[in-house]
């Protein structure tokens, strides 16, 4: 996917969709911050974690609850 011109379409099942669907819990970690948005690559996961937003300081708080819930 570059500059928006590719996505990933609906008719195409992602392998966090397949996970899920198999009862899998899904998290996706990423520290491009181009990849949100409507490229289609996020679909399927329960939680997205931005590391790049983390490392501005915009969502620290989400890192160590994602974490302990994942372990649990």
């Amino acid at each position: 996917v570059r500059k928006g011109d590719h996505v990933v379409t609906t008719e195409t099942q992602t392998l966090a969709e397949a996970l899920q669907e198999r009862g899998y819990a899904t998290a996706a970690f990423t520290a491009n911050p181009l990849i949100f948005g409507a490229t289609g690559l996020l679909r399927g996961f329960d939680d997205l974690v931005s590391l790049h937003h983390i490392a501005r300081r915009e969502e620290p708080e989400r890192l160590p609850p994602l974490f302990a819930r994942l372990a649990g």
